[in-house]
């Protein structure tokens, strides 16, 4: 068996993913490349409800521009939205430091609405928010129920069948 590491004590050398040598080397990573690329959108909501960081899919999801939304406050960017339910988790997660998911609504200024599927996690900043678009999921699942409902109504008024 190897023997233990000097960076845990309790886990083998021989398992370390970077030597004890190696680590005086390694930079802090860039990781606003890494959430700059996801599929979903994610965002940073600072402690005063400022945007230090948001990808280009969480603008789009927030119907903005991320040069419009960086360092402003979510509260000055869509008023009344410490209304919402989705306000309600933010502020769950960012008071309890308790991790939220959740699918959710919001009406925007233009009248418009969305559906988001989001994971808030506790950061040190403040939270960190992975979000999905699931607009579209929800409009065919409305569909499919009108539909369901439609059938059910002209079974009930069908004659029977034997």
């Amino acid at each position: 068996m190897g023997t233990k590491s000097a960076q845990d004590p309790g886990v083998p050398a021989d398992t370390n993913f970077v030597t004890a040598e190696s680590t005086s080397t390694i930079s802090t990573p860039n990781y606003s490349r890494l959430f700059d690329n996801l599929l979903e959108g994610c965002m940073v909501i600072g402690f005063d409800c400022t945007y230090p960081y948001l990808n280009e899919v969480a603008a789009l999801h927030g119907n903005g521009k991320r040069a419009d939304l960086l360092g402003r406050s979510m509260l000055e960017v869509y008023p009344g939205v410490e209304q919402s339910e989705l306000f309600a988790h933010y502020r769950a997660c960012m008071e309890q430091r308790t991790p939220q998911h959740f699918e959710s609504s919001f009406t925007f200024a233009d009248g418009s609405v969305n559906w988001y599927q989001l994971r808030v996690e506790p950061a040190p900043e403040g939270i960190l928010v992975l979000s999905l678009d699931i607009t579209e999921r929800k409009r065919v699942e409305d569909e499919l129920r009108t539909s369901e409902q439609r059938f059910v109504q002209i079974f009930r008024l069908s004659p029977a069948v034997v």
